[in-house]
């Protein structure tokens, strides 16, 4: 069955391939942002591009194409491409600095890699200038050729001694980018993420912007153009080297600069200007979906309600509503107090916001097991650990509550639909022990089996094993926790 692309997709790479056409190809500079939502299949629109590019006549037959991508999707991208093209063999995928050398460079179509071997591939010959001198200087003006002359670690002495005051190689990917001559020596750069730190002072954005700058077409996805601040905006506009001749006068300080303390406004037509010229934005709306289907679900019923279905025991009610109760009882207190004095006590304002926390965690921990929220998480890992009752986790499988069996029936919702590897996160790891404990249970039936299971903690060796076996399997559920930031 031949891969049919979806219309929009199509119209978004010939929105790249057609800006500035009428200027000269050694001096032609293009950028477009693909602000696609989440599975509107930006990956296929930007190997339509690839393709749409690869068709100018008179492009430099060295000229390559880059394209850099989270590393946790490196693999995912090239069996893309690798099922989308025939130009797999001719794609140099790269997670270290070291896979890229002069032979295989010059014989790619295309390097595939990601922003912390571009930044490490660029450490092999700069470093940072940290001296009095450069403590004035732009962030991104600190980078100095060679190694660094006063080295504080036993590596960097030992760096500096072998190359006996002579500079390192420059390395194969960039040798490639300050080849002089035109035209650029990059035809087509891509970023995936292109949201996730590429701000000027970093030091992903000063190096992904030594190869944009150097590139005819510019080409960024995200789903998520700002995390946290409108102004991240701006820095979409720095790492893609967006200058449209429209917009080259506001310099892309969409968020005006701080002036006597005060934040200046935003510039509303700068924004909008952005968008017409440089944006191509898709959500669910452009795609023909299959209907609906939906599936009532009830809840376990806790708060202010009898117990009718699921929760027979009127203790779990009366423990969990007691908990509501007593934040509620201590806000009003605090609320009383406040109106009766001048002063904030803020001792007892930190005590009502413990109180409520507390609450709010429990009542959490209840809407995921009526098990947990009578114990709570610490005890309820403690009994199993110390043998008091290790078949709680399976105990608790064993009557599983509508949030886990919603999660179940998400899961095995998405891998009917093609997506075989699914990630769930919680903060908890109790509460993806039990979600464990319950999928293990589920196992043995062809209708319920979701694939390999992993519970993503450990050290760091077994951490990527299993990263890199979750990737690889054919069928499978990664169970993430922000337990020691590894998440």
């Amino acid at each position: 069955t031949p891969l049919v692309p979806d219309p929009h997709q199509l119209t978004a790479a010939c929105r790249l391939f057609q800006r500035n056409r009428d200027d000269d190809i050694r001096k032609r500079r293009a950028s477009l942002l693909l602000m696609h939502e989440v599975g509107t299949g930006k990956t296929i629109t930007a190997i339509l591009a690839m393709a749409a590019v690869n068709t100018i006549p008179q492009r430099d037959p060295m000229a390559k194409i880059l394209i850099v991508v989270p590393k946790a999707v490196l693999e995912i991208w090239y069996e893309t491409i690798n099922t989308w093209t025939t130009k797999g063999d001719l794609v140099l995928k790269a997670a270290k600095q070291e896979e890229i050398s002069h032979g295989g460079l010059r014989n790619a179509f295309a390097v595939l890699t990601t922003p912390d071997v571009l930044v490490e591939a660029f450490k092999t010959f700069c470093y940072k200038d940290k001296s009095a001198a450069a403590a004035n200087k732009q962030k991104k003006n600190r980078w100095k050729l060679g190694v660094d002359p006063n080295p504080t670690t036993a590596k960097g002495k030992k760096r500096l001694e072998e190359l006996g005051g002579m500079n390192p190689p420059i390395h194969p990917l960039f040798e490639h980018l300050s080849r002089a001559g035109d035209p650029p020596p990059f035809l087509l750069t891509i970023i995936d993420e292109v949201h996730d730190q590429y701000k000027p002072t970093t030091e992903r954005g000063y190096v992904i912007n030594q190869f944009t700058k150097r590139s005819t077409y510019k080409l960024g996805l995200t789903g998520t153009p700002v995390s946290a601040k409108p102004d991240e905006f701006q820095y979409i506009a720095f790492a893609l080297d967006a200058h449209p001749k429209e917009l080259q006068e506001r310099q892309f300080y969409f968020v005006g600069k701080q002036q006597a303390g005060k934040q200046q406004p935003l510039d509303v037509e700068g924004i909008n200007k952005f968008h017409r010229l440089l944006v191509d934005r898709v959500d669910a709306t452009f795609l023909d979906l299959p209907e609906r289907t939906i599936l009532p679900l009830l809840y376990d019923p806790f708060v202010g309600v009898d117990p009718t279905v699921g929760i027979s025991d009127a203790d779990v009610i009366a423990h969990h509503n007691g908990l509501v109760e007593a934040a509620q009882r201590t806000a009003r207190e605090l609320s009383s107090d406040l109106r009766q004095t001048k002063e904030h006590d803020w001792q007892k304002w930190a005590e009502t916001q413990q109180a409520a926390f507390k609450a709010i965690t429990a009542m959490g921990q209840f809407e995921f097991h009526s098990l947990l929220g009578m114990l709570g998480a610490e005890k309820f890992e403690q009994s199993v650990k110390e043998g008091q009752n290790p078949n709680l986790y399976q105990q608790a499988a064993a009557a599983p509550s509508q949030q886990m069996q919603l999660i179940v029936r998400l899961i095995q919702s998405r891998q009917a639909a093609c997506h075989p590897r699914i990630a769930v996160f919680c903060e908890s790891v109790a509460e993806l022990e039990i979600l464990k404990a319950y999928l293990v249970s589920l196992q043995g039936s062809p209708n319920t089996n979701v694939g390999r299971l992993f519970l993503f903690k450990g050290s760091a060796a077994q951490v990527e094993k299993m990263r890199t076996d979750f990737l690889a399997c054919p069928k499978g559920v990664m169970l993430l926790s922000k337990a020691g930031s590894v998440g």
